[in-house]
């Protein structure tokens, strides 16, 4: 069995002269690719990421595609084994290692990803729809409603923060505050193919000692305009009212309900298609009955 998260989002267009319709840029993206198998992959000189079309007819069913993110022989590890020396993974021509995630979008501005540590995030999937079929949308990450209340009461004690960029350029080519340009150094900027931040005052340092006012206002601004664009975001603090240090993991804050899917029997590290699209299917059901997407979405809007 394979342990994934259904992780949830809202999407919303970012255009209004050419709205973003799911069903339409995926029908159009299906009719490319038939006469053209490369329309579907997308290479921007750091990372290559692929969408396979699955379902986009119904309209009364959401949009279902696998996205990809994928390798050729040239970035590929190593192949390692005690006795024998290192050697390379064979790749046939056109032939790429893929990290495959699903995903499901609803046309009510809801989207569901089968979410795992190498999983391509969906700011990749806003990257290709926007170089690909030129249409811009967002995809934000919905939070338990409390996540950034709790934050909030973190405000001036600051005392460290850790952000995993794993494509810096997703972030920089969205970053209208300068909010990232804070906090990542120049010399690296938008070129790196990873980015990992750990900022902080020490374990053993005094403890009325904190970040200073530019760094916290770039996390803040970062986790209540740009969190869809970080990998990962761990913001540490002291708790005014208790005393206490606190750390908000917002990869653990996000609406989702974890479950268990059978491997699929010819590729082992991923479940089978229709059990990934019905598992996240199954956990918006679960979700819309205890009314957290609608409520986590109100509390967003609130710090938009």
């Amino acid at each position: 069995m394979l342990k994934r998260r259904m992780v949830f989002y809202r999407w919303s267009s970012q255009d209004s002269d050419k709205l973003f319709d799911p069903y339409t840029v995926v029908a159009d993206l299906y009719t490319r690719i038939q006469t053209d198998e490369e329309a579907g992959i997308l290479d921007d000189g750091d990372s290559t990421v692929a969408v396979v079309p699955i379902e986009f007819i119904d309209r009364s069913k959401p949009v279902r595609l696998q996205l990809l993110s994928l390798r050729s022989a040239g970035r590929l590890p190593a192949k390692w084994r005690p006795d024998a020396p290192l050697d390379s993974i064979p790749l046939l021509a056109g032939e790429y290692s893929a990290d495959v995630t699903h995903v499901c979008i609803w046309p009510d501005g809801i989207a569901g990803q089968e979410y795992h540590a190498n999983a391509p995030r969906l700011n990749r999937l806003s990257f290709f729809f926007r170089r690909n079929s030129g249409v811009r949308t967002l995809f934000e990450p919905l939070y338990n409603p409390d996540m950034f209340d709790r934050l909030e009461r973190l405000r001036g004690r600051l005392r460290s923060v850790h952000i995993t960029l794993v494509n810096p350029h997703y972030a920089h080519a969205t970053d209208r505050s300068g909010a990232f340009g804070e906090l990542i150094p120049a010399v690296f900027g938008s070129r790196a193919p990873s980015l990992n931040v750990q900022l902080g005052m020490g374990r053993y340092g005094p403890r009325d000692r904190f970040l200073d006012a530019g760094i916290e206002d770039a996390v803040f601004d970062i986790a209540e305009h740009a969190h869809e664009q970080v990998d990962r975001m761990v913001v540490g603090g002291i708790n005014p009212t208790t005393g206490k240090a606190e750390r908000v993991d917002l990869l653990n804050e996000r609406v989702q309900i974890e479950r268990n899917l059978p491997e699929n029997p010819r590729v082992k590290s991923i479940p089978e298609s229709d059990v990934a699209f019905l598992a996240i299917g199954e956990a918006r059901v679960e979700l819309d009955r205890s009314a957290l997407i609608a409520r986590s979405v109100q509390a967003q809007a609130v710090h938009k």
